[in-house]
């Protein structure tokens, strides 16, 4: 078991050190057990693996991307923003009242720049935090609704702060303008420059009892292949490429 190894070299370490004292020749001999016990705890420890990605990424600036969407209903007798082309200074109101409770000062126009499109309708661009916001309103067979998309680059230093302080507070603060929320899509991805990370990201961080179900496309040229939660699924149209997708997915669940 990994721990074993892992408490063993431990016991290598303050062995070596015991025997030879604190010198060259001592964290010389220690250095790949040093190594070892590291690697060990890395690979077998989830926690340690995002104390040490998250004090990476506050130290190197590291950025992800965010879109932030909710969803509010427009009720005929409730809501104070009947038509958002006409009533977004109350939403543009909400916002600047959670920046100065953040500590922000500045004009309103300021701090929260709008646009206003006959096509695209309202948006705004947050500049404390450089966000873009949509504001939407829509109808679906007589039911109003306002869609808020907020798009930015954060860094991971505080972007969870913002993401707590700022949208869930403003969201917050839109529903008391009599528009309740019925739903929140969150997307979130990583800026950087390793292929694939997300595929390779998540197969190494998830455990089995945490994944309810997925799909899978495997890159198999000549034929399709892909795997579920249940089963795996090969479409070709040679027969030759059926024999080898055949092997190939046997091998996999074998």
């Amino acid at each position: 078991m990994w721990w074993l190894v892992f408490f063993s070299a431990i016991g290598a370490i303050i062995a070596t050190f015991t025997r030879f004292g604190f010198n060259v020749v001592a964290i010389l001999i220690t250095l790949p057990i040093i190594y070892t016990a590291f690697n060990t705890l890395y690979s077998n420890v989830r926690k340690v693996r995002i104390l040490l990605r998250k004090t990476i990424n506050v130290l190197s600036l590291s950025t992800f991307d965010m879109q932030f969407r909710a969803v509010f209903n427009i009720e005929e007798h409730k809501s104070k923003v009947k038509n958002i082309n006409n009533d977004y200074l109350l939403i543009q109101d909400v916002i600047y009242d959670v920046l100065k409770n953040e500590g922000f000062s500045g004009k309103k126009n300021e701090l929260i720049e709008p646009s206003l499109d006959r096509v695209s309708g309202v948006k705004f661009y947050i500049h404390p935090y450089k966000i873009y916001m949509s504001l939407d309103q829509s109808d679906n067979f007589g039911e109003q609704t306002l869609t808020l998309t907020a798009t930015g680059r954060l860094k991971f230093r505080n972007g969870e702060a913002i993401l707590n302080d700022f949208l869930i507070n403003l969201y917050e603060g839109i529903e008391n303008l009599g528009m309740p929320q019925n739903k929140y899509i969150l997307k979130l991805s990583k800026n950087s420059k390793t292929d694939n990370f997300m595929t390779k990201h998540f197969i190494k961080e998830l455990e089995p009892k945490e994944v309810k179900d997925f799909n899978i496309l495997m890159n198999q040229s000549n034929m399709n292949i892909t795997a579920n939660h249940q089963e795996i699924t090969i479409v070709t149209k040679q027969k030759i490429n059926l024999i080898k997708g055949i092997k190939y997915s046997l091998e996999l669940i074998n």
